[in-house]
């Protein structure tokens, strides 16, 4: 039953949405799948050096690309789409430097429900 829990095990999964698989590519729509859950990671076990009050979390890029089996200029690539799409800002903060990263969630949604069904 323990091998069971642990393949199911939301941690062992990457969401990806076929909208943004159209609009992004694969990579760039788990990329967001991988945001997304860590995000929800650092907010739920309340890692406070890892995330601001303002909804910035902190992530490097070569995780993103160990959790994705790719490399870190494929990640690199991916997080300049989504900032040209909207749907990501970064900035740089502490000493030494670390990206914090912010999902826009109006924008993800947009992209996400498609956007026939946000202008109907």
């Amino acid at each position: 039953m323990a091998i069971i829990s642990a393949l199911l095990s939301n941690d062992g999964f990457i969401q990806v949405n076929r909208n943004l698989i159209k609009k992004l590519g694969l990579i760039g729509a788990a990329l967001v799948g991988e945001l997304c859950s860590q995000y929800t990671v650092v907010r739920e076990n309340n890692l406070k050096d890892n995330y601001t009050e303002e909804g910035e979390f902190y992530l490097q890029i070569d995780r993103m690309a160990r959790n994705l089996n790719v490399d870190e200029r494929t990640v690199a690539k991916n997080i300049k789409k989504l900032k040209e799409f909207g749907m990501l800002s970064s900035v740089s903060k502490g000493i030494p430097a670390k990206n914090y990263y912010k999902i826009d969630e109006n924008t993800l949604g947009y992209w996400v429900l498609g956007e026939k069904s946000c202008n109907s």
